[in-house]
């Protein structure tokens, strides 16, 4: 059985290759294969006037470990870190499960089930074929639905039935497809709200990804929400690399945070999808919470992003984003909650996303990525000028970069509760907001050195 991936560039969907699956009942367990479609790769070579070019990784590529190449052919399960980013997960799979009639996940079982069905319009720029042309055909059949924005936070569960109603679950390299309920909307000229997919593209003003309170909607539940979206808020109004323009909903004590799409961009020609892929597939990983080793995570980074070109601001930046967790008590660091972004030919790191107090979350989230021991200080916290040391071209200059971003981190506590931030999470006693101050501080050894 085999099922045809995919990618949007210039404009246009166009079909990449074919997915094969030598055992459709194992899933992704069963070492499904990819093969590039030969004209799929001669365009693509063409597009960059190379035929020769042997890792071509940009948006034209299924992912940086599949190189768009002639002849090429990925028999070695390659393929089953992208699947995994886009298949519907979290909230949106567990719908998917309910409504097959199953009482628990069955797991693998369902995989190609989930693709050929629901893998309609993930985060990024990839998608399965015959699931698209499935919904398309449902919409055709079916009455849009546009609704005003009070209508998404107080009618959510209702919406999200809707959208499981026309095959619509969530997936995505971003963490789109977490554990929290979320909705993929488009807002047209007119300041009204529909499902992505369900209105032209010429119709379509902005991309929105809302997020509802994930567990039982307790109070810990709407401050983790509540926290997110005065991180945001901070950070953009501090000029760090992020989620600008996010905004918090309180209606009658239903509430809903709104993140506009990074991988979305609406020009006067059509819509750009930028290609997103996780880290966890850059590092061939499938399993949610596997655990990963962050200077593993840097050496692969290093080789695949192109922008910015400077290695050593590319690790300032990785590095800065591990404080910023620190200081906002986001444990919650897996390799689907970093992402590459890939715009045109180049590849960067994506704006940070999904920085949330996690501390605060009833179901004591755990971290994944971790730091090697000999990095660590005699209190097993990070030690950044060692990291430096051992991972940077130039650490003086590296400390240097790390030194403006982290000034756009301090006073946090003053700044987060500014934008709102709740009182749990400014108070709590494992939240450590100065964090940004106490590595500048750590870095002043390199930077200033006697």
């Amino acid at each position: 059985m085999s099922l045809t991936l995919q990618i949007h560039w210039d404009n246009q969907w166009h079909d990449a290759g074919v997915i094969e699956f030598r055992d459709p009942d194992q899933g992704l367990r069963g070492s499904p294969t990819f093969s590039y479609d030969m004209e799929y790769a001669l365009n693509a070579l063409e597009r960059i006037g190379d035929f020769d070019h042997q890792d071509l990784i940009d948006r034209t590529a299924v992912g940086v470990n599949l190189p768009c190449i002639l002849a090429g052919d990925y028999m070695n399960d390659e393929i089953v870190p992208i699947l995994r980013d886009i298949i519907p997960q979290g909230a949106g799979r567990r719908h998917w499960v309910k409504s097959l009639g199953y009482d628990r996940d069955p797991e693998h079982r369902i995989d190609y089930q989930l693709l050929a069905e629901g893998c309609v319009g993930p985060v990024g720029n990839l998608r399965i074929k015959e699931a698209a042309e499935a919904f398309e055909s449902e919409v055709a059949r079916s009455e849009v639905v546009l609704f005003d924005r009070e209508e998404v936070c107080t009618r959510a569960d209702s919406l999200i039935q809707y959208a499981h109603s026309l095959h619509v679950a969530i997936g995505g390299a971003t963490g789109a497809g977490g554990d929290a309920p979320k909705l993929l909307l488009v807002e047209n000229h007119y300041g009204q709200y529909a499902l992505e997919g369900t209105i032209p593209d010429e119709e379509i003003a902005r991309h929105w990804l809302v997020k509802f309170p994930r567990g039982k909607k307790t109070s810990d539940d709407i401050w983790v929400l509540e926290g997110e979206a005065a991180v945001y808020q901070f950070l953009e109004e501090q000029g760090f690399n992020s989620i600008p323009g996010a905004a918090f909903d309180d209606i009658y004590g239903d509430v809903a945070l709104w993140l506009p799409r990074f991988d979305r961009e609406v020009r006067q020609e059509g819509i750009l999808r930028h290609g997103i892929e996780s880290v966890y597939s850059m590092m061939g990983v499938i399993g949610d919470g596997a655990r990963l080793d962050h200077v593993n995570v840097v050496r692969k980074l290093q080789n695949c992003v192109t922008k910015p070109e400077d290695k050593d601001a590319l690790l300032a930046d990785y590095l800065v984003r591990d404080v910023l967790n620190t200081a906002t008590g986001n444990r919650d660091n897996h390799g689907r909650n970093t992402s590459l972004i890939k715009r045109g030919h180049d590849i960067e790191l994506a704006p940070a996303y999904d920085i949330a107090p996690m501390v605060l979350d009833p179901e004591s989230i755990a971290m994944s990525t971790w730091w090697p021991h000999h990095l660590l200080d005699q209190r097993r916290n990070p030690d950044y000028s060692l990291i430096l040391e051992e991972l940077a071209v130039n650490p003086k200059a590296a400390a240097s970069i790390m030194e403006g971003e982290l000034l756009k981190l301090t006073d946090m506590k003053a700044g987060l509760k500014r934008h709102g931030a709740p009182d749990a999470m400014l108070n709590h006693i494992a939240i450590r907001m100065h964090e940004p101050e106490l590595v500048h501080d750590q870095l002043k050894r390199l930077l200033y050195p006697c």
